[in-house]
C-alpha cells in the first residue's frame, strides 16, 4: 500500500513525511475502492502507524470515513469526491456550521449529548480561522505585541511548532531549531483573538493528554456530523483547515506562496489537494484571516523555484517569446 501511493502520488519521501499528503490520497483511494476493502486498508495502514510509533497519525489515518462516496457531476472532466475535506469545503455554509454547532452543544435529558462537544466545535472553529494542522494545536502559542522583522510591532501573533513537510524545514529564522512558525493576527477583533485564546487555555499540555483529547474530538465530530443531517459532508479534524483555505483564496489577496507559508508547506505543490480553487466566489465566512510571517512566502518561492527550475524556467522562456518573438535557449 506504501509502494502504491508513492507510485500514484509520485513522491519519494518517506510515507510519514507528508501526513496530509497521504489523507488525500486515502480518500481518493476510497472512492475507488468497494467500502470493505478500504476499511481493511484502512486498518491495516493504522495499525502499521501505531506499530511505528506515529500515534498522531494513526488517528489521522482512522478519521478518513469508510463511507463510499455518491457520483458527482463531472467538472472540467474531474469528479468531485464526495464526503472529502475538499468536496466539503467547497459546499459548506455558515448554515451548516450553525446546525453543526447547535448539534454538538445540544443536551439530551439534563445532559449534554456529547461530552466533549463544546471544545470539538470550538477546535473547529479555531481551525477554520487559522488552517493549522490538528496536532499543531498543541504547541500553540498565542503572542503579544511582538517586533517583526519589518520593524513593526504586532498585537496578536499565533506561534506553533511546524510539521515536518518532506526534505525543506520554513521557519523564520531566529528559531528554526524548533522549526516554529508564525502567524500574523493583522487586525483582528477583539472578540476573534479571544476564542483563540481561550481555546488554546483548553488544550492540554501533557502529550498524552492532548492524543486523548484529539481522538476523543475526532469521534465526536464523526457523531455528529450524522446526526447534524448534513448530508455526505462529514466534518472532521481536518475539515477546518480546508475551509480556511478555501476562504483565503477567495479573498483574493494572498498570493499562492502567501498561503503555503501559512499552511506550513514549504512549496505550493500540495495546494491542489486543499479547499476550493474558485476565486470568482464570495467569501462564505465573515472572520478575518491571518497573514504569513514576514519573510516566509520569499523563502517559499525560493524552494519552489529550486524544485521547479523546468517549469519556471518554460514560463519564462514563453513570456519572453510572447513579447520578442524570440526564445532564449540559454536560461
Amino acid at each position: 500500500m506504501i509502494n502504491r501511493f508513492k507510485s500514484e502520488a509520485d513522491v519519494e519521501a518517506h510515507w510519514t513525511d507528508d501526513p496530509e499528503l497521504f489523507i488525500s490520497w486515502l480518500e481518493i483511494l476510497r472512492a475507488k475502492t468497494r467500502p470493505s476493502t478500504f476499511a481493511n486498508y484502512r486498518k491495516w495502514l493504522a495499525s502499521y502507524a501505531r506499530e511505528m510509533g506515529y500515534y498522531g497519525f494513526e488517528a489521522d489515518i482512522r478519521s478518513v470515513s469508510t463511507k463510499a462516496p455518491i457520483d458527482q457531476p463531472q467538472k472540467n472532466g474531474q469528479p468531485d469526491e464526495k464526503n472529502s475535506n475538499k468536496y466539503i469545503s467547497s459546499t459548506i455554509t455558515q448554515e451548516d456550521m450553525a446546525t453543526m454547532a447547535a448539534v454538538l452543544v445540544s443536551e439530551r435529558g439534563q445532559r449534554q449529548r456529547y461530552k466533549d462537544g463544546v471544545i470539538a466545535f470550538a477546535w473547529l472553529q479555531a481551525t477554520l480561522m487559522v488552517g493549522i494542522r490538528p496536532s499543531e494545536w498543541f504547541s500553540a502559542v498565542l503572542l503579544t505585541d511582538v517586533l517583526s522583522p519589518t520593524g513593526e510591532i504586532y498585537p496578536w501573533v499565533l506561534e506553533v511548532v511546524s510539521s515536518k513537510k518532506g526534505n525543506y524545514k520554513i521557519t523564520d529564522g531566529e528559531t528554526s531549531q524548533d522549526e516554529r512558525r508564525r502567524l500574523v493576527l493583522h487586525e483582528w477583533p477583539r472578540e476573534q483573538v479571544e476564542l483563540i485564546r481561550l481555546f488554546i487555555s483548553q488544550v492540554p499540555v501533557l502529550k498524552v493528554a492532548f492524543k486523548k483529547q484529539y481522538e476523543a474530538i475526532r469521534q465526536t465530530l464523526l457523531k455528529a456530523s450524522g446526526v447534524a443531517g448534513l448530508g455526505d459532508k462529514a466534518i472532521g479534524l481536518y475539515t477546518g483547515r480546508h475551509i480556511f483555505t478555501s476562504e483565503v483564496r477567495r479573498e483574493n489577496k494572498c498570493s499562492r506562496y502567501e498561503l503555503a507559508a501559512m499552511l506550513g508547506h514549504a512549496d505550493t505543490r500540495n495546494q491542489s489537494f486543499y479547499g476550493d480553487k474558485d476565486k470568482e466566489r464570495v467569501r462564505e465566512f465573515t472572520f478575518a484571516l491571518p497573514k504569513p510571517w514576514p519573510g516566509l512566502p520569499e523563502k517559499v518561492e525560493k524552494v519552489d523555484r529550486s524544485r521547479y527550475l523546468f517549469i519556471y524556467g518554460s514560463e519564462a522562456i514563453v513570456e519572453k517569446m510572447i513579447l520578442t518573438g524570440e526564445i532564449d535557449l540559454g536560461m
